[in-house]
């Protein structure tokens, strides 16, 4: 069982098979979990980490968010009243994506995965 400060200070989630990043709203938003959702949906791609050609999950540019999830925000995060200042605050969370399709087979494709995994502490 993994504690909420351990997962604020660890590596945080991989949310396989994310979607519309439900889950990582849940976690990420309103909890300050850092989270990855890995889905073949999701809108972006990814960013080059610095001083290297390897790539990880970017922020979550373009979130749509749903009707209860602005409601959420509006009666819990002072300040926010508007759809922009919801959005910005999405943007703001420890909230990251990236477009991919989980690899099926061992040739190769396996290699980019283990660096994003292996920074999370759960699955």
């Amino acid at each position: 069982v993994y504690g909420l400060e351990a997962l604020r200070n660890g590596g945080g989630v991989l949310d396989v098979a994310g979607g519309r990043g439900e889950l990582a709203f849940e976690l990420a938003v309103k909890r300050g979990i850092p989270c990855i959702t890995v889905d073949p949906r999701c809108p972006g791609g990814e960013e080059p980490m610095e001083d290297s050609d390897k790539k990880v999950a970017g922020p979550w540019k373009g979130w749509r968010l749903s009707r209860p999830q602005r409601l959420w925000l509006k009666s819990n995060v002072p300040g926010l009243s508007d759809f922009a200042e919801c959005q910005a605050h999405v943007e703001r969370s420890p909230l990251r994506q990236c477009r991919a399709y989980a690899p099926c087979d061992d040739s190769g494709a396996l290699d980019g995965w283990s660096d994003l995994v292996g920074s999370c502490s759960l699955l």
